[in-house]
């Protein structure tokens, strides 16, 4: 553990106030790594300074790709090194928040540092990071797609390769419960089970994914297969695809898709 001092020290380092701290000290601190020592000290500054610009920007991009309106919906990070959670707070309009609106929550869900009221929908994001170890990143979105599914409770099957790619196999609707309650964090990790997304019964969706990039991924990819079963309904029997076929395509995309290494 780090005394104060050094964590100060550390503290300015990373964030750029190099007033008193002294060349050799830095460059000790760069030779070491910053990492290592964040680590060691769980102060894990680095995730921090990471995480809240992150999760800005992903407000202001999900509002502003229709996936959710006025205040509704929310965002969140884990940190994989300490279970802390970065979530959104209760309310609060997505272009306007600040680095300090970000609320900072341990693994059961407890307010450890922030100023604001979390999001009513904590425990659905605490949840979900207690029963999935491959997730660190949640994003619970209002689209109407997907929604028009929600409110039918009706789930929606792997109709395009890209669902079947992206999310992993059908996407369960989510048995209604009150907003906020322990009862729909339960029924939305029943749900989600092992896929990237769900639906949840006259309220909206959740993607989840290693990153935020991935969740966004996901948001884009159900709204557009919740638009196309859709229409296809509208017409005829849309053809859905195997379990077999839908397990083989997860595994290419995860795998042995794109450029690797």
């Amino acid at each position: 553990m780090l005394s104060d001092t050094e964590a100060g020290l550390l503290s300015g380092v990373l964030l750029g106030d190099k007033s008193a701290v002294s060349e050799e000290t830095v460059e000790n601190f760069r030779m070491i790594g910053a990492s290592h020592l964040l680590a060691v000290s769980g102060l894990h500054l680095t995730a921090l300074i990471a995480a809240l610009p992150q999760i800005i920007e992903a407000g202001i991009q999900m509002a502003s790709q229709d996936l959710t309106i006025e205040t509704w919906g929310n965002l969140s990070l884990r940190d994989p090194t300490n279970g802390h959670i970065y979530l959104t707070p209760s309310g609060m309009p997505y272009d306007t928040l600040k680095e300090e609106d970000i609320c900072v929550l341990d693994k059961e869900g407890n307010l450890i540092e922030g100023k604001r009221k979390p999001s009513i929908e904590s425990m659905l994001h605490v949840r979900i990071y207690q029963n999935r170890s491959d997730v660190n990143a949640i994003m619970h979105t209002h689209p109407v797609s997907s929604t028009v599914f929600g409110v039918l409770h009706q789930s929606i099957p792997v109709v395009t390769d890209e669902m079947a790619q992206a999310i992993g196999g059908d996407v369960n609707c989510a048995e209604y419960a009150l907003p906020g309650s322990l009862e729909l964090a339960e029924n939305v990790c029943n749900a989600l089970g092992t896929t990237q997304a769900c639906l949840l019964s006259n309220h909206g969706a959740l993607c989840a994914g290693k990153d935020m990039k991935e969740c966004f991924k996901v948001a884009k990819v159900l709204e557009t297969s919740a638009d196309i079963y859709y229409k296809a309904l509208c017409i005829g029997k849309p053809f859905t695809i195997s379990k077999e076929n839908v397990d083989w395509m997860r595994d290419f995309a995860l795998n042995k898709y794109g450029q690797k290494g």
